[in-house]
Parts: structure tokens; C-alpha cells; sequence
């Protein structure tokens, strides 16, 4: 898992510095005022459907492993990361574009998204496969949870 993290954080932080770069390269003269025309309030909204969008794969990966684990082998998986790479590019460019006049601001704010971005594609890929690995779901726990909820059930 921590190789996992380390390439994961390290690809998404570099994706994060070449936006960064670009936009504030780009952040000149009329261009500049067209950035600092971009609407820091479509900044939540993206935000947000970062979030469902994360968070509806997360469940469907959770809620039946078999689908799952099919769909990740297949190009139903590889549309779900590029989905969520493109929302998260998305937002970073919007990040970078709302705040291309302060680069501390912009620097900051895209490593704190990139952050988020990077710890949400760690978990998806680290549970995608939730009995396999360093970090599975063993039997006895699953016995567990199984017994623990047929005894508080009537017949």
C-alpha cells in the first residue's frame, strides 16, 4: 500500500505543478483578465461533483464486489478513473485560473485539491479489490458483521 500512496501522491502532485505551471505561464496580459474573469463560484460546484463522482464509484465498488470486480478489468473501469481524473483536472485548471493573480494562493489551494484528489483515488484503488491484499476484508470479520446482523433480526 505505501508504494501505492507514494506513486498515487506523487503523480497526482505532479499533474497539480504542470497545471500550475501552464496557467501561470498562460496568466498574462489579456489572458490574465480572462482567468481572473473565471467565476470563483464555479469552484464548489466542481468541487462537489468531484465528490459524487468519487463517492457513487466508491459505493458501487462496495456495494457488490462482483460487479466490481469485473468493472475494473474492463473499459467500464477505465471510463469510471478516466472520469474521475478529467473532473479532478477540471478542477484543478479552474483552481489555477481563479487564482492566477496570487501564485501563493494558487499554490495552496491547488495542493490542498490535489490532496483530496490523490487520497480519493488511493482508497477507490486500495479498496477496489476489498479481500485481496495488505488491506483486505478477512472471513472472520465478515462472519462477524454477518452474525452480529441476523441476531437483532425477527423471523
Amino acid at each position: 500500500v505505501l508504494w501505492m500512496a507514494v506513486v498515487v501522491f506523487a503523480a497526482t502532485y505532479l499533474l497539480a505543478a504542470s497545471v500550475y505551471w501552464v496557467v501561470t505561464r498562460l496568466a498574462v496580459n489579456e489572458r490574465a483578465r480572462a482567468f481572473k474573469a473565471v467565476s470563483p463560484g464555479m469552484l464548489p460546484p466542481l468541487g462537489i461533483l468531484f465528490a459524487l463522482l468519487v463517492g457513487f464509484i466508491a459505493v458501487e465498488v462496495w456495494n457488490n464486489y462482483d460487479k466490481a470486480k469485473v468493472a475494473v478489468a474492463s473499459e467500464v473501469g477505465m471510463v469510471k478513473w478516466a472520469g474521475i481524473l478529467l473532473q479532478g483536472l477540471c478542477a484543478l485548471v479552474a483552481i489555477a485560473m481563479v487564482h492566477s493573480d496570487n501564485r501563493l494562493a494558487c499554490a495552496i489551494a491547488m495542493t490542498l485539491f490535489a490532496t483530496g484528489i490523490a487520497l480519493s483515488l488511493l482508497l477507490i484503488a486500495a479498496y477496489s479489490r476489498p479481500f485481496i491484499g495488505e488491506i483486505s476484508v478477512r472471513p472472520d470479520l465478515l462472519k462477524q458483521v454477518i452474525t452480529s446482523g441476523t441476531t437483532g433480526t425477527q423471523p
